[in-house]
């Protein structure tokens, strides 16, 4: 596994040579889901997390819809703890 400098929000580790990505979610007040830490104000929108989802032994674990994941990659490089784009998400 990789070193992570925030395990309260996200586990990434390595399989056969791809990267993985954990987050853990939570919902805020207003029910909308987050990931939480220093994300807690930024949501992801209705619809991020669908029926797909897969297990971890006893852990039910969604899977985000590729509307989700281009929502937080666009919004990305705006957020106070984001970072310009990866070349691979440009």
């Amino acid at each position: 596994m990789r070193e992570n400098g925030f395990p309260d929000e996200t586990s990434r580790p390595m399989k056969c040579g791809r990267k993985l990505e954990f987050y853990l979610l939570q919902r805020d007040s207003e029910d909308q889901i987050v990931v939480g830490g220093r994300w807690y104000d930024w949501p992801f929108p209705p619809g991020s997390f669908g029926a797909t989802a897969a297990s971890l032994d006893v852990v039910e674990c969604p899977i985000i819809s590729p509307e989700g994941l281009l929502d937080s990659k666009e919004r990305w490089p705006e957020q106070r703890f984001g970072s310009p784009l990866l070349d691979k998400d440009a």
